[in-house]
């Protein structure tokens, strides 16, 4: 009925049928071979129909070569497929209200072709509109015309085992992966501001006017953007010796975000990339993250110490404060373990988590929280405590 205190949102409803088939095949071309240990092929296939939009086909192929007993190599490439579902096709209207400034209030820092574009849109020619308020209504939510989602995918992979070290990994993936059509929404500011960059249709059409030039609202519904990609880089280091009366385990984990791109159509400039956050779009891309854990065990005894690092990310832009050019520093949390545990199934753990009581970084963009909580943790120092028993 639409009665509430808060935004008005409407009723989720749709459906669709949906038929899939997966095929897969593990071929051995070689094994015991002086020049392979082993050597491996993958093949996948995938049938989809969907009462929506018709069907489709995806495929995959992958090896693994082990020339020796303490070296193996992979790769894949494979395509993806994946489509929208019920919420983002037929997932109620919502209204937001964020802080935008118009870009056609001010025809002074224009250049006559954007200016020519504010015009197209509604806007006063002779440049007597001015932005009475900053809030802009933002109507988003499902949209039924979406398409599905296809990726391209490539992974080469490589993992060590020194023979002098048998208990020591060395491994490092590459992955690069590409979507297209990839489902996703714009937020106000970025529609307004890449309408006047670009004049697309599909920007400039989402921006309603009124006879005075006043942004009744601006649509901001899931798309199917045109392209997003992911390149990256991820390392393995893990080692164990006896010390201190135990076993010792330490665990080396590193990522790099070399690439991390989304082009709202073709031609157009990439709204952000690795190292930046975007409340809009990806949240916070950190370049590099890494995670190391150091393990004690003997008998029923163990300790244990982990460290995150998460890099340093600029904030760009935004719809509460756009223009905003803010950098957020470096990030590293503690933790500690203990723990006991008994032949019989049970045992005991306690914790702190967030030893130095680090705070999330300060994003003037961000929700209510005021930062990312997918990349950093709200809680400061914490305390737990965790009873287990099994029973075999």
């Amino acid at each position: 009925a639409g009665n509430t205190t808060g935004n008005a949102r409407a009723l989720t409803r749709g459906s669709f049928e949906s038929r899939e088939a997966y095929l897969e095949f593990a071929v051995p071309l070689a094994a015991d071979r002086p020049w392979a240990r082993s050597l491996d092929l993958d093949l996948g296939a995938r049938f989809v129909d969907f009462s929506n939009f018709g069907s489709d086909s995806v495929f995959e192929i992958g090896a693994g070569w082990r020339p020796t007993d303490t070296l193996s190599l992979r790769g894949a490439w494979s395509q993806a497929f994946r489509a929208p579902n019920v919420g983002e096709l037929f997932g109620g209207r919502t209204q937001a209200n964020p802080i935008v400034a118009d870009p056609c209030a001010d025809f002074a820092g224009l250049s006559d072709v954007e200016i020519l574009r504010c015009i197209a849109q509604g806007v006063p020619a002779d440049g007597s509109f001015d932005q009475s308020g900053e809030e802009t209504p933002e109507l988003a939510g499902g949209n039924p015309a979406l398409g599905p989602e296809h990726a391209e995918l490539v992974t080469l992979g490589v993992s060590w085992r020194p023979a002098a070290w048998p208990d020591a990994r060395l491994a490092l993936d590459f992955y690069d992966i590409t979507i297209d059509d990839g489902i996703g929404a714009l937020g106000a500011d970025a529609i307004l501001g890449q309408c006047l960059e670009t004049g697309a249709e599909a920007f400039c059409g989402a921006i309603v006017r009124d006879a005075s030039g006043a942004i009744e609202f601006v649509e901001a519904q899931l798309q199917n953007l045109a392209r997003e990609t992911a390149r990256g880089i991820d390392a393995t280091v893990e080692f164990s010796h006896d010390a201190a009366g135990g076993r010792l385990a330490h665990r080396l984990l590193a990522s790099h975000v070399a690439e991390r791109e989304l082009v709202a159509f073709p031609g157009a400039d990439p709204l952000f990339g690795a190292g930046g956050y975007d409340p809009d779009t990806f949240g916070a891309i950190p370049e590099w993250r890494a995670r190391y854990a150091l393990d004690w065990r003997s008998g029923p005894w163990s300790l244990g110490w982990q460290v995150h690092w998460i890099d340093a990310v600029k904030e760009r832009g935004g719809e509460v404060f756009p223009g905003t050019v803010n950098r957020a520093g470096s990030v590293v949390y503690h933790d500690l373990t203990a723990g006991w545990s008994s032949r019989e199934g049970l045992s005991l753990s306690l914790g702190v988590d967030n030893v130095t009581d680090v705070r999330p970084p300060f994003f003037a963009n961000a929700d209510e929280a005021n930062t990312d909580l997918a990349t950093y943790r709200a809680l400061g120092t914490t305390l737990w405590l965790r009873l287990d028993w099994r029973s075999d």
